[in-house]
């Protein structure tokens, strides 16, 4: 099969292929699944590609070989977010996957010129494999029959027969994602609208890693972040023992210095429209010149107006009063995301 019979199934389950729209035409469903193929996903193999990223990310790609799935970031020397991934590995292939867009190719470029003489290749994933996310319980007990296992926890992986691989992602538990041959995706899907899964516009993942706390650098928002500011020293993405990498020493300094000023929050806002990743935020009790905050990611609703990640000054966050874009924009609501925030670092390796 090619990717046109892919393309078919999703006509015939109700989705668009390619659909980039940050928006759902209401809430979530309890059980769901989209086709997550506009994301990008780069393959890096080869005898030095683990001690090839270990120079270049932000996390510990050691812990992949044992079936880890980590975020991870790829930085400035001044320690900004050029991009960042959702990371694993099978066999020997390191996958890292991120928004698609225009930073596609610009991080592809970037991470082979620093390729240099190793013993390693950067390229795309090809189209031979479909990836999905699913959530719920309806979904899980499909893709546990497909599968014949589950993994134990979240953000782990596991390899299975037939070229199918899943990764299990935090928030709305159970929540997985597969890549799977396109025939194999094919009956997936239509056993899981059988089971009472909702096929979804790919907005509704984002909208799960909203809720999980997990923000993603988009073309918008590149050499914007800190990898703190995202949090990734409190969900595995950031070691403070491996060693160098770009950008490393101005992420170790804030380590040290005991403090993050600005944070990633979850929360709601009453716009009509999606604000974009970048969009700034308002608060009077801000004096920086940076702003009180900047949008992440943001989906909307129908109705019920906008979810969205934004990371925010602290201080601002806990005073409340945050406004979108200006004093007298919609309203921001943020909340603690569903892990700690507190001055304890939960990091891998540290």
């Amino acid at each position: 099969m090619n990717p046109s019979d892919w393309h078919a199934q999703l006509t015939r389950v109700g989705l668009e292929p390619a659909d980039a729209s940050p928006a759902l035409p209401g809430p979530l469903p309890e059980s769901g699944f989209c086709d997550l193929g506009g994301e990008a996903l780069l393959l890096v193999d080869g005898p030095e590609a683990v001690t090839f990223l270990q120079g270049q990310l932000t996390c510990d790609v050691h812990e992949l070989a044992e079936g880890s799935v980590l975020p991870a970031a790829h930085l400035t020397p001044k320690g900004r977010a050029i991009a960042t991934f959702l990371a694993w590995q099978i066999d020997s292939e390191i996958h890292l996957q991120f928004p698609g867009g225009a930073l596609e190719e610009a991080v592809t470029r970037r991470l082979r010129m620093f390729l240099m003489r190793s013993k390693a290749t950067v390229s795309p994933a090809g189209d031979d494999l479909v990836r999905l996310g699913t959530w719920g319980q309806a979904a899980a007990e499909v893709v546990a029959d497909l599968a014949g296992a589950l993994p134990g926890s979240p953000m782990r992986s596991l390899a299975g027969g037939d070229r199918i691989t899943l990764l299990t992602l935090p928030g709305a538990e159970p929540r997985m994602e597969l890549a799977l041959p396109i025939d194999t995706a094919i009956n997936l899907t239509t056993r899981l609208q059988q089971a009472g899964a909702v096929a979804c516009a790919p907005a509704a993942w984002r909208l799960l890693d909203i809720r999980a706390g997990l923000g993603w650098v988009r073309d918008e928002t590149s050499e914007t972040f800190l990898p703190q500011m995202l949090n990734y020293d409190r969900n595995g993405g950031i070691s403070f023992t491996k060693g160098c990498y770009v950008g490393q020493e101005v992420v170790a300094r804030l380590h040290h210095l005991g403090e993050v000023k600005r944070r990633a929050y979850p929360g709601r806002c009453k716009a009509s429209v999606p604000p974009p990743p970048g969009t700034p935020l308002f608060s009077p009790e801000s004096r920086s010149r940076q702003g009180a905050g900047t949008v992440v990611d943001a989906i909307a609703l129908g109705d019920d107006g906008c979810e969205l990640l934004a990371v925010v000054e602290r201080q601002a966050q806990a005073a409340g009063g945050l406004r979108l874009g200006s004093a007298d924009g919609p309203e921001v609501e943020l909340r603690e995301p569903p892990y700690p925030l507190s001055d304890e670092p939960r990091a891998a390796g540290g």
